[in-house]
């Protein structure tokens, strides 16, 4: 198996070039047809349309509600602040709204979201629009943050898990009438910036769970993801320019926003960045990350890790388990952290004993996954340990591990997933968690800057126990082709339907975890700051990110339309702050 990935390594990054500028000048012409097209197709017509909006006292949210108005759209405004919504509503119904409530709520909490959405049903009995626009920002660098956490956790539960618990109480009025999902994202997904890292990892989570949402949904509900640059709200205000530090970006007004994002939604677009120039920096993201990304300086020389101290979580089997070994191999001290007791014993019999009190290198490699279509999970609560293993147990690792990696300029390890970037269905907990683990973790690396190393690896199909359960291959049937052939709905089921789903497991090869483990501690040597495993995989991400075209073929490996329920919930769930040093 081996010997296929150093192949695919070798010629997949040429053909790859050869397929995209080949694809490029059709795909070009097919988008300028694609537009000529919308241009002449009258966009839905809202009047009589039930729209909920959360975050609807101020900013964006405010003025969603003010334009959703004046097109006649009937409105169900959800905010904390009941006497700022009463004033929106009173507004609403002046520029045409034929009926509007407000209901206060606060969709951190599970049961507000779901009598929000049941209060929307009663009174006007539909809903055709869902906004997810509540959320929130924290600005501080990661290592002033509270060890309590309880600010910065609450940064997750509203902008990513408030989202997450209306859409599911939505879901089953939405498919009633094709209806549609508007989410508020936010450019710093892609962007990241200091003092925002679990700002930008909250939006990332929320982005690639939609995406995976996406996938599931097909055309049944129509998902528009709202990338904002900066937009004037109470967000924007004179705290943040001082805290953040930002300077010479110019600030789009709410309203203009606003009416951007109505007119795309009824468009039904994918995706929207609002103002449009701010697309220019993903380009950048997506083809210069290092130049981007220019705090951490790339070292020439690889480091010597003999006598080093390692911290790894998740040690017992799998990927963890090899970058134990490896490490070993150079000579490394290691202290190995999982819940398996009996295999981490096996694990430490191969490793060299604890040296001095230090810390040089942490790999974060616990995690868990759940496999199951969102709209047949019966209780999120249950998925939340994945958010809390995958996300939150990495966070609080690197927290505690700080001021000591400090001490040694050491450097961290964070082991993600091509999940993280490729939303799979089945899997939006887990995606998202995974997307917001790598946001997060750049947005630290512009923190900490030279004074510790990151490396973040996003591996693909590894030959583990994790992945030998998730037996998705045999779960996989097509359903019907529906849509056109002018969208991606439309080609990507057709694509579905022409590819043999079956033969998943031979199409998409494994690659070994001594491999993979081989290649990470390397990356992690010779400081890089990015890794992806087997290297052809990145090779999906540029097909992803120039053309849909692309991205349906590579879609068409992973994506299913009906799984199985009965399957999934498998994946073992590791405590990475449980930590036990073996000496």
């Amino acid at each position: 198996m081996d010997l296929i990935h150093n192949f695919l390594n070798l010629i997949l990054p040429p053909i790859s070039l050869i397929a995209i500028l080949l694809l490029l000048p059709p795909f070009l012409v097919y988008k300028l047809f694609n537009f000529s097209i919308r241009t002449f197709i009258p966009t839905q017509n809202l009047a009589g349309k039930v729209v909920l909006i959360t975050g609807a006292s101020s900013g964006i949210g405010e003025h969603l509600a003010y334009e959703y108005a004046r097109r006649g759209a009937r409105l169900a405004l959800a905010a904390r602040r009941e006497d700022r919504l009463r004033a929106v509503v009173d507004k609403a119904l002046r520029l045409g709204s034929p009926d509007a409530i407000a209901i206060r709520a606060d969709v951190k909490e599970v049961e507000d979201c779901k009598r929000l959405v049941e209060e929307t049903v009663n009174h006007f009995g539909q809903l055709d629009h869902l906004v997810n626009n509540a959320g929130v920002v924290h600005l501080s660098l990661f290592e002033d943050s509270p060890q309590q956490f309880s600010t910065i956790r609450s940064i997750m539960d509203i902008n990513f898990w408030g989202s997450v618990y209306c859409t599911k109480f939505a879901i089953p009025h939405l498919r009633k009438g094709k209806g549609k999902i508007v989410v508020m994202s936010s450019s710093g997904t892609w962007f990241t910036t200091p003092r925002m890292s679990v700002y930008s990892a909250s939006k990332a989570a929320q982005l690639c769970f939609f995406e995976t949402l996406k996938t599931e949904f097909g055309s049944d509900i129509g998902v528009t993801i709202v990338t904002p640059g900066l937009i004037e709200s109470e967000m924007t205000g004179e705290q943040f320019w001082s805290k953040s530090q930002i300077k010479g970006i110019p600030v789009e007004s709410a309203e203009r926003c606003a009416k951007a994002i109505v007119e795309s939604v009824c468009r039904g677009d994918m995706y929207l960045t609002e103002p449009s120039w701010c697309r220019v920096g993903f380009w950048f993201k997506v083809f210069f990350p290092q130049l981007v990304q220019k705090s951490i300086k790339r070292s020439i020389c690889s480091e010597n890790v003999a006598g080093k101290v390692v911290l790894i979580t998740g040690a017992a089997s799998g990927i963890g388990e090899q970058i134990a070994y490896e490490y070993a191999r150079r000579g490394a001290f290691l202290v190995l952290v999982d819940i398996i007791e009996d295999n981490l014993m096996e694990v430490s019999n191969t490793s060299p004993r604890l040296g001095s009190p230090r810390l040089d290198h942490l790999v974060n490699n616990a995690g868990t996954v759940k496999a199951k279509k969102f709209e047949r999970i019966n209780e999120i609560s249950d998925h939340h340990s994945i958010m809390d293993v995958n996300l939150w147990g990495t966070i609080n690792g690197i927290h505690f591990a700080i001021p000591h990696l400090k001490k040694t300029r050491g450097k961290i390890v964070v082991i993600s997933s091509i999940a993280g970037w490729y939303p799979l269905p089945t899997l939006s907990i887990y995606s998202a968690s995974k997307a917001a683990l790598m946001n997060f973790c750049e947005a630290l690396r512009t923190e900490l800057g030279s004074t510790i190393g990151i490396t973040v690896v996003t591996p693909g199909l590894i030959k583990t126990k994790m992945s030998h359960d998730w037996v998705m291959w045999n779960l996989i049937t097509c359903d019907k082709i529906y849509g056109d052939l002018f969208s991606f709905d439309g080609v990507c089921n057709f694509v579905l339907m022409a590819t043999d789903q079956r033969n998943f497991k031979s199409i998409i090869p494994e690659e070994s975890a001594e491999s993979c483990a081989k290649a990470i501690v390397r990356s992690a040597c010779r400081g890089d700051s990015y890794l992806m495993e087997p290297s052809w995989i990145r090779w999906l991400f540029p097909m992803k990110v120039r053309s849909w075209i692309g991205a349906t073929v590579c879609l068409s490996m992973f994506l299913t339309r009906e799984m199985e329920s009965t399957r999934g919930h498998f994946g073992r769930k590791i405590n990475p702050i449980s930590l036990v040093s073996l000496n």
